[in-house]
């Protein structure tokens, strides 16, 4: 079926329709994209007024959204951008390497990028480059699995649970997640957070292996661990987004 794409008060809208589908429902993606999934053989008049019949809460929405953004512009990959390693904002310094690629590395406040001295004899600092992004992403994966490892066999042991097994993701709305049959999964971008925010994904997943819900008893649990608990939950929801620039295809921009 061709793709239905339309302009909503300037916004482009996108129609999923569905064939065993009944009723009208909206998407709205923190990039300002929004999607319409609609029964097959809708008319689009429906699907307008339907809008129209939303527009405040649209239009509230997108406004937000247009506030994230302009709080969390795109990262460029410069000379002297930040970046956050464990919390710490690390400014991008690029230098000449000894190597055959592209290495980085974190010491102190800088995050250190090597370049290959072939390509660095035509190295332009003045200007952002993208194509290096992937050996900061794979830099920071890395970190995160060893970090996230030691950490995780840490409370394990104090917390006497233990996961059958644990994997390493890049998930776009969860930070953690606990199946069951006790594997625990961790979004490796957690890296870019502060090693106390870290603590409290980790205990979070693991009380999971106790108490497979959100009860009083579940929070007792990760309480006895990180008394601190509430304050750590709400960096992920207020900082979040600072982690966006791991992400392969980010949630924020349309790039």
């Amino acid at each position: 079926m061709p793709q239905e794409v339309f302009l909503f008060n300037n916004t482009p809208v996108e129609i999923k329709r569905r064939a065993f589908k009944r009723n009208i429902g909206i998407t709205m993606q923190v990039n300002g994209s929004i999607q319409v999934s609609a029964p097959k053989l809708l008319p689009l008049s429906r699907i307008h007024k339907f809008l129209d019949q939303n527009r405040d809460w649209i239009a509230k929405n997108l406004e937000s959204y247009e506030e994230l953004r302009r709080k969390y512009p795109p990262k460029e990959f410069i000379h002297g951008e930040t970046f956050l390693f464990l919390g710490i904002p690390c400014a991008l310094r690029f230098s000449c390497g000894t190597k055959r690629k592209v290495v980085v590395s974190r010491v102190d406040d800088e995050l250190r990028c090597e370049i290959p001295s072939e390509i660095w004899k035509s190295f332009d600092l003045s200007v952002s480059h993208p194509e290096i992004s992937d050996a900061i992403a794979a830099f920071y994966k890395a970190s995160a699995e060893a970090i996230l490892s030691h950490r995780i066999e840490l409370y394990s042991r104090r917390m006497g649970l233990k996961p059958k097994a644990v994997r390493f993701r890049s998930q776009k709305t969860r930070w953690g997640s606990c199946s069951s049959r006790g594997n625990l999964s961790f979004n490796w971008r957690l890296i870019a957070a502060p090693l106390v925010v870290m603590d409290y994904v980790i205990v979070h997943e693991l009380a999971h292996l106790k108490f497979h819900n959100h009860s009083k008893a579940f929070w007792n649990l990760v309480e006895t661990q990180i008394p601190t608990y509430r304050e750590r939950r709400s960096w992920l929801k207020f900082h979040g987004y600072e982690t966006d620039f791991l992400s392969r295809r980010s949630e924020l921009h349309t790039i």
